[in-house]
């Protein structure tokens, strides 16, 4: 009963904080409730057939509405959450932003390139950096295309969009035709990503914004249908508290911390041991595999951003790292909006669809390799910057 009942005072506090800052008309509110819809609502009806025990239930979501408030906060820290009039942000008027999309092409025939090399440790690390480069200036591009222009139809704009994709993901479209490994989870994020971009413009094109939505909506929804192994990610969040509290496994203070970082390259370095990530302390800490074993194991294993934060530093992780994870979208939404630009409001949509793998798998989606990517983003920042200041003297 006691658990109950803080629970219903979290959630308390955290309806108020979201009316007050009036969070719910952000983006950031609907990929919460979604990511919680799609992962966590099914496994939590069928808790007794995943044989997870009542208590391993209420701890988790306590950990998960504790994370849920830190985020909010973090994202209207001082209540400065600026208004945005999605009409006004407007692409630049010297069309820039083709260079991005040259730019992430260009780096995803690299990475096609560099993939033969990937046993190599080092180079593995640098795919993973153009990877993440080439998404946010692809991303931020998309957005830009989708806002430009009164004249040109959306339905023929959505397509074009679509053909832009397949040719950025060229790679995964080919392997799934030849019925060979590809990335789902690119298919996945495009959707919310769309989802996203079209909730944002709902009142542009109200009849064509609401039935795509909608059909995004089934796709999305449907993923649980198609992924039934979704249904054991909270089955191992609740393991791996139960394994902390019966000292099966310690706590692993430098966990997100090596993610933030250049994650693979530390490897032969010396600095990173190899199989620390969530994914791989799961299955060597919990489930009791070999080196060898989870060196050959061809899937991830997702153990929840909210679990991977409490495995770090207890509840002062969630608190922290869930707080740092909404500080930065709130970084990253006022400054496409204090600098007018749509390139940037793409970035931003594209974090906070990854709140979707941050709550699926673990941190090391959401904040991975942020040490390489948070000069690039102040980069881009910049130089809009620099472009709105002399787009007003003009």
């Amino acid at each position: 009963m006691f658990d109950l009942i803080i629970i219903g005072l979290l959630l308390l506090l955290l309806i108020i904080r979201i009316i007050k800052t009036k969070t719910f008309t952000t983006s950031v509110l609907f990929l919460v409730v979604l990511s919680y819809i799609v992962i966590y609502l099914v496994p939590t009806l069928n808790y007794q057939d995943l044989s997870i025990d009542r208590q391993s239930l209420m701890k988790f979501y306590l950990l998960f509405l504790v994370a849920l408030f830190s985020l909010i906060m973090g994202f209207t820290w001082k209540n400065k959450l600026l208004n945005s009039n999605l009409q006004r942000i407007k692409r630049n008027q010297n069309q820039s932003y083709w260079i991005y999309f040259i730019t992430a092409i260009i780096l995803k025939i690299a990475i096609i390139n560099f993939s033969s090399y990937s046993e190599n440790n080092i180079v593995k690390g640098l795919v993973f950096i153009m990877d993440d480069i080439s998404t946010i200036f692809f991303f931020g591009f998309i957005y830009a295309f989708f806002m430009n222009g009164k004249k040109t139809n959306y339905i023929i704009k959505s397509l074009i969009i679509v053909i832009f994709y397949g040719l950025f993901y060229m790679a995964d479209v080919i392997n799934s035709l030849k019925g060979e490994e590809y990335s789902r989870y690119n298919l996945l994020l495009a959707i919310i990503i769309i989802f996203v971009f079209l909730l944002e413009n709902v009142k542009r094109k109200l009849r064509f914004s609401t039935i795509a939505i909608a059909s995004c909506v089934v796709i999305i929804l449907s993923f649980q249908i198609l992924n039934r192994g979704d249904m054991l990610i909270l089955k191992h969040g609740t393991d791996t508290i139960n394994a902390l509290q019966f000292n099966v496994t310690n706590y692993k203070p430098f966990l997100i911390l090596y993610n933030l970082g250049f994650y693979m390259i530390a490897i032969p370095l010396g600095i990173k041991p190899l199989y620390y990530t969530a994914n791989g302390q799961y299955m060597l800490d919990i489930l009791g595999y070999s080196s060898y074993q989870v060196a050959s194991y061809p899937f991830g294993i997702g153990i929840t951003g909210v679990v991977d934060s409490y495995w770090n530093w207890g509840i002062l992780g969630v608190i922290f790292f869930f707080y740092c994870a909404g500080f930065y979208l709130k970084i990253l939404r006022n400054n496409a909006i204090k600098y007018n630009s749509s390139f940037l409001y793409g970035i931003y949509i594209l974090q906070v669809c990854k709140l979707f793998l941050l709550f699926r798998l673990d941190f090391s989606f959401f904040f991975g390799r942020l040490i390489v990517i948070l000069p690039v983003l102040y980069y881009i920042t910049r130089r809009f910057a620099n472009e709105n200041k002399h787009n007003k003297f003009e």
